[in-house]
């Protein structure tokens, strides 16, 4: 008889060859969307879906639909990148619904309203926001909007915009973090379309490069992780717009990275609100921090991340385990999470080139 599997996921892969920002060219090794199965200690494949480079994933949770990214240069005969709508079922099987071109160049970050009424994805290279409404069924229903950002800062990498992720503050508002112009792009919502606030937008610490961002459970910070400059912010979240406060660097006091390493990875927050966990991906690290009073930050932990380049992670829906993708040792490491913002390895598996992880909240009941 089976065992009952702890939790299901879905895995994104570079399938092609891609040059990132930094102007390094990657090859990918992965065979597009993956659709997994945690039971104890091993990761079983329950399903594939070629893609390509399926590089960031979200779920609609109950609705049946997975979106990706497809992180390009050119999809479908235009220039820029793509999305992908995806049907699962319960028994893990996928089918590709539709796929839409997002305006811009390699799309890096895909994000849904908490009302399921748009979905919003960041083009990297293109520098612009694409922001489409969807159906009760959680199917793109509607014309894309396309909003393109201007400006840069001061480092190397930031002589243009590089919009970089999208956070639903709510489902009226919508945070753009822009890497190259060093800014949060404050959008309002109705009815699935946006309209840009730039009375609200903030701008961040210069040469800091905004990466990706966790909204606090009770909605009143805003943590923003930097990849430049390997820290992160904290933004308090007002009815006026967003007021920046302290910042935290990723790593311990006196390690360094090595001269033009990546920096800051991912950031996510564990189920019970009161831990956020960040990746390095020059250090292929994971570190831990407690929230405290008033939303401030202490780190209480680091941990290697058992591979290379840890790019991206993702917590169980019980706070019990997580998952790092390590996109250049092509493994995905297992951890357990020990409480008080601490982690303890597991288990590791070899695993093409991962580079995004998400948990189904709603499971898949049936599955084989």
């Amino acid at each position: 008889m089976r065992r009952e599997l702890k939790g299901y996921f879905c895995v994104g892969t570079y399938s092609q060859p891609i040059r990132f920002g930094t102007g390094q060219w990657f090859r990918g090794k992965g065979e597009g969307l993956y659709l997994c199965g945690l039971e104890g200690e091993k990761i079983r494949i329950l399903g594939k879906l070629a893609l390509c480079n399926p590089s960031y994933l979200a779920i609609a949770q109950g609705k049946g639909r997975i979106y990706a990214v497809n992180e390009t240069k050119a999809f479908q005969g235009q220039p820029g990148g793509g999305i992908s709508e995806i049907a699962y079922d319960g028994r893990g099987r996928l089918t590709l619904v539709r796929q839409l071109p997002t305006g811009g160049g390699d799309p890096c970050h895909v994000s849904l309203a908490p009302d399921g009424s748009a979905l919003a994805v960041t083009n990297y290279a293109g520098g612009s926001v694409a922001v489409w409404p969807l159906d009760g069924k959680g199917g793109i229903a509607g014309p894309r909007q396309l909003f393109q950002h201007r400006g840069g800062s001061i480092h190397p990498r930031q002589q243009g915009p590089h919009a970089h992720c999208a956070i639903f503050l709510s489902s009226q508002a919508l945070v753009a973090a822009d890497l190259g112009k060093d800014a949060l792009v404050w959008y309002g919502l109705a009815g699935g379309r946006a309209v840009p606030q730039s009375a609200k937008d903030c701008p961040c610490a210069a040469g800091s490069g905004p990466r990706t961002g966790v909204l606090s459970q009770d909605g009143q910070n805003l943590y923003i992780l930097n990849e430049l400059s390997a820290s992160i912010t904290r933004f308090r979240v007002e009815e006026g717009g967003l007021t920046r406060g302290e910042s935290l660097p990723i790593l311990p006091e006196g390690m360094e990275a090595g001269a033009g390493s990546d920096g800051g990875g991912d950031l996510q927050m564990a189920p019970d609100g009161r831990h956020i966990y960040a990746s390095h991906r020059g250090a292929h690290s994971i570190s831990g921090f407690r929230i405290g009073a008033g939303g401030a930050l202490e780190r209480v932990s680091w941990t290697p991340c058992g591979g290379a380049t840890p790019r991206n992670f993702a917590i169980d829906p019980h706070g019990e385990t997580l998952l790092c993708g390590n996109q250049d040792s092509d493994t995905i490491s297992i951890f357990n999470l020990t409480g008080g913002g601490g982690l303890e390895p597991i288990a590791q598996q070899p695993f093409p080139t991962p580079v995004c992880i998400r948990f189904f909240q709603d499971g898949l009941t049936g599955a084989e």
